[in-house]
C-alpha cells in the first residue's frame, strides 16, 4: 500500500491564476491538494507547499516558496512540529495506524488534515468540463429529422403525467443529498479581543465572560467569517480557541500568533491519536489556568461516547468557564442574549483601513493613563529625563555660539528639558 500527498498552499483561484491549469483533488481553508509534485506550482504561486509519501516508511519533502527543497527531520515545520514529526516519521507501533501517522505528519507541518480525506472527482482549473459519458450506455436520443420538428407527446387535461419507469439496465438516481446540519462558531480570546473585534471582518458580538477572556461570535448579519479566520485575528499575547458544534460534529482549534499549535474534533472524520489528545488537554490546561485539570482534559478529549455538542459544553465547563450557551445554543439564541448583556460590545463590518483605524482607537493609552495618574516613579524618571537633557542642551547652546550648529537644535533641547519638567508636576487630586 503507498498513499502519496501533494498539498500547496494556495487557493485554486491562484493556482489558476498564477500557475496556469492544474488539476485539484480537494481544498480546504486556503490549501489545495493536487495530482502531482506541487514544487513547481508552489514556485509560481509563492507559496510553500509539500509532499507525503507513506509506503513501508513516511517521507516527507518540503518547498519553499523560492523552491528551496528540505526533506525528512529537516522538512520545514510549525514552531512546535519538529517533534511531531519525528514521531510520524519514526514511532512504531501497531497501533499507530497509517491515517494516525499521516495526520501527525501534516499537523506538524500546519497542513489541515482535512485534505487527508478521500478526495471527490478531480477539478481542472482552465480546461473545460465535459460530462462522463457511460461506455456501455448508448446515447437514448433518436436523431430529428432535418424537415421534420420533434412533437412531444399531448398530456391529457385530466389526467396527471407520469414520469417515466425506470428502465431495468438503467442504474436509479442516487438520493439527494442531505444539507450538513446547521453549525454554531465562536472565538473564546484574550481581553485585547475587545479592541481587535473590528479586525475580523464581521458584524459581531464581543462579551466578558471572565476577567481574562472574552466570547467573539458573529450577529447573523452580513458575511459570516470562519471561526478559525476570526482567531487568527484575535490571537494576541493570549492565545485564541475557534470552536463549532452542530448535531453532527463539534471541535475547537487554538490558535497562537498567527499559527494554529493543536485542535481536536468530536465526531465528523478528523483522526486523532493518543499524543495529539495529550498535548492538547495539556496546552488547554496550562492557558487556562487549570493544571489540575489536565488528565480530565485528556480523558474528555478521548471520549466517543458523548455527543459532540455535549463533549465541547463539557470542555469548556472544565475549563471554568461560565455558562453562556457554549455547545448548545444557535447563532440566533447567542445573539438574543448578548443583545440583554450590559458588558457586550457591537461591532460592525469593516475592512481595511478603517478596521485598524478603529482597533487602534478601541485600544486603551497606557502613556495617558501613566501621565494622569503620574506615580512617584514617574515623576522621578521625568526630573532624570529633563536633567540630562539640560546639560545637553547648554552643550548645543555652546556649540552654537561657536558656529558649529544650527541655532534649531537649542530650541528642541530646550522644548524637549521642558516638557519632560512638566512631567515633575504632583499628580491630580
Amino acid at each position: 500500500m503507498f498513499d502519496e500527498i501533494f498539498v500547496v498552499r494556495a487557493t485554486p483561484h491562484r493556482i489558476a491564476r498564477l500557475a496556469g491549469p492544474a488539476t485539484i483533488l480537494a481544498t480546504y481553508d486556503g490549501w489545495s491538494r493536487l495530482d502531482r509534485d506541487p514544487r513547481a506550482i508552489g514556485a509560481a504561486t509563492r507559496a510553500f507547499a509539500c509532499v507525503l509519501r507513506l509506503g513501508t516508511e513516511l517521507e516527507v519533502t518540503t518547498y519553499a516558496p523560492d523552491g528551496a527543497t528540505r526533506s525528512s527531520f529537516d522538512a520545514e515545520t510549525l514552531p512546535r512540529g519538529a517533534a511531531l514529526l519525528r514521531q510520524a516519521i519514526t514511532h512504531v507501533d501497531p497501533r499507530y495506524t497509517r491515517r494516525a501517522r499521516l495526520a501527525d505528519a501534516c499537523r506538524a507541518l500546519g497542513v489541515p488534515v482535512e485534505l487527508l480525506l478521500a478526495p471527490p472527482a478531480p477539478v481542472a482549473l482552465g480546461l473545460p468540463s465535459t460530462p462522463p459519458v457511460s461506455p456501455d450506455r448508448p446515447e437514448l436520443s433518436p436523431p430529428v429529422s432535418p424537415d421534420r420538428p420533434e412533437l412531444s407527446p399531448p398530456v391529457s387535461p385530466g389526467r396527471p403525467e407520469l414520469s417515466p419507469a425506470v428502465s431495468p439496465g438503467r442504474p436509479e438516481l442516487p438520493p439527494a443529498v442531505e444539507a450538513p446540519a446547521p453549525r454554531t462558531g465562536v472565538v473564546v480570546a484574550g481581553a485585547s479581543a475587545l479592541g481587535d473585534a473590528v479586525l475580523t471582518g464581521q458584524s459581531a458580538w464581543t462579551i466578558p465572560i471572565s476577567p481574562r477572556w472574552v466570547l467573539h461570535f458573529w450577529d447573523g448579519s452580513g458575511r459570516e467569517r470562519p471561526p478559525t479566520h476570526a482567531a487568527l485575528a484575535l490571537a494576541g499575547r493570549q492565545p485564541a480557541i475557534a470552536c463549532w458544534w452542530s448535531a453532527d460534529e463539534a471541535g475547537f482549534v487554538v490558535m497562537h500568533g498567527s499559527k494554529p499549535v493543536t485542535g481536536h474534533q468530536w465526531g465528523g472524520t478528523a483522526p486523532t491519536t493518543p499524543e495529539t489528545t495529550a498535548t492538547a488537554g495539556r496546552l488547554l490546561a496550562t492557558e487556562f489556568g487549570v493544571p489540575d485539570q489536565a488528565l480530565a482534559l485528556i480523558g474528555l478529549l478521548r471520549r466517543t461516547d458523548l455527543a459532540p455538542a455535549g463533549a465541547l459544553a463539557s470542555l469548556f465547563e472544565l475549563l471554568g468557564l461560565p455558562d453562556a450557551g457554549l455547545g448548545r445554543a444557535t447563532t440566533a439564541e447567542l445573539a438574543a442574549w448578548a443583545a440583554t448583556v450590559p458588558t457586550a460590545v457591537h461591532t460592525s463590518t469593516m475592512s481595511g483601513l478603517a478596521a485598524v483605524r478603529e482597533a487602534v482607537r478601541a485600544q486603551p493609552n497606557a502613556l495617558d493613563e501613566l501621565s494622569a495618574r503620574r506615580p512617584l516613579w514617574y515623576r522621578l524618571l521625568n526630573g532624570g529625563i529633563a536633567v540630562v537633557m539640560g546639560l545637553a542642551t547648554a552643550v548645543l547652546a555652546v556649540v552654537w555660539q561657536g558656529g558649529g550648529i544650527s541655532g534649531w537644535w537649542v530650541l528642541a533641547g530646550a522644548a524637549v528639558t521642558l516638557s519632560y519638567a512638566w512631567g515633575l508636576r504632583p499628580r491630580r487630586s
